[in-house]
Order: structure tokens, then C-alpha cells, then sequence
């Protein structure tokens, strides 16, 4: 199973997906955060001396975490092929078929990405979020907007 990584005490370690859930309340709704694999990718190389504490997290609603367990330890995102009624199935590629066109958003449905930074000394906590949702009338996804239009511009 693919691991994230984090800063706790000035010091990389790996967290597990899916652990270290919290609740955090955005615009007045609740949503549950979680450690992602992939974690800080190369901040934690970057800015691990500089720092007591960093993580990345995914955010979802509610009860998405729980399920999403279920999920892992059933063995339905298990890449290895196994025999089903004699045909070699992935139960990965199963499960993807099956729930990803039920994900799908529908024409006007919001879509939208949140970043929190918080910031904590000794004394002080300041924290800031970001909230973008996609643009309806250039059809630009938040996470385009939020990740893409911003390496785009460090690239030119």
C-alpha cells in the first residue's frame, strides 16, 4: 500500500492513507480530512529543517474515509489480477468501472477545491483557506484553476 509522507517534530515520516482523520467545517458545511498517498512529495526534502509540523490532506464529505477503508481492506483496489469465473479480473479496474461513472458530475453541479494553510507559533495561529469553485462560462475546474493555472504561470 502506498504511503504519504509528513513533518512531525521537524522530522519526515510516512502516514498511512486514509488515517488521521479530522472534521473541519467549511462555509458553514462539515467535511472529514484525511492523509493522502503521495503526502508532501518533495516539501518534506524542501522544508523539513524548517519546520515542526506539515501534512497534506484530502478532503471529503462525511463518512467517505470509512467507506473508502472498507473499500481497501475488501481488497477492490488491489491492482493484482485474480480468477473470477475463470476470466483474470482486477478488482481495481472493477471497482473504478462500477463507481466512477455514479461520481461523474452532472451538468451544474458545483464543483470545487479548498486549501487550508495554517500557520502556529509558539504564541499565534493564523490560518487561511482557500475556496475556488469551477468556472461555469470557461468550464475550467477549480482544481485546474487552483494547481494547473499556477504551474503554468511559474513555468512562463
Amino acid at each position: 500500500m502506498p504511503h504519504g509522507n509528513a513533518i512531525v517534530d521537524g522530522k519526515e515520516v510516512e502516514v498511512l492513507p486514509l488515517e488521521g482523520r479530522e472534521s473541519i467545517e467549511i462555509d458553514g458545511k462539515l467535511y472529514e480530512a484525511f492523509n493522502t498517498s503521495g503526502g508532501l512529495g518533495s516539501l518534506g526534502e524542501t522544508y523539513g529543517d524548517r519546520v515542526a509540523t506539515m501534512n497534506y490532506k484530502t478532503i471529503r464529505y462525511p463518512g467517505h474515509c470509512a467507506l473508502m477503508k472498507v473499500f481497501r481492506e475488501t481488497g477492490l483496489f488491489n491492482d493484482t489480477p485474480t480468477a473470477i469465473k475463470g476470466q483474470m479480473v482486477s478488482p481495481r479496474d472493477v471497482t473504478a468501472s462500477q463507481l466512477l461513472p455514479k461520481w461523474k458530475l452532472n451538468d451544474g453541479d458545483a464543483e470545487f477545491t479548498v486549501m487550508s494553510l495554517d500557520f502556529e507559533t509558539n504564541t499565534t495561529l493564523k490560518r487561511y483557506f482557500l475556496l475556488d469553485y469551477n468556472d461555469t462560462n470557461t468550464g475550467l475546474s477549480s482544481m485546474a484553476r487552483t494547481t494547473g493555472l499556477t504551474c503554468a504561470s511559474a513555468a512562463r
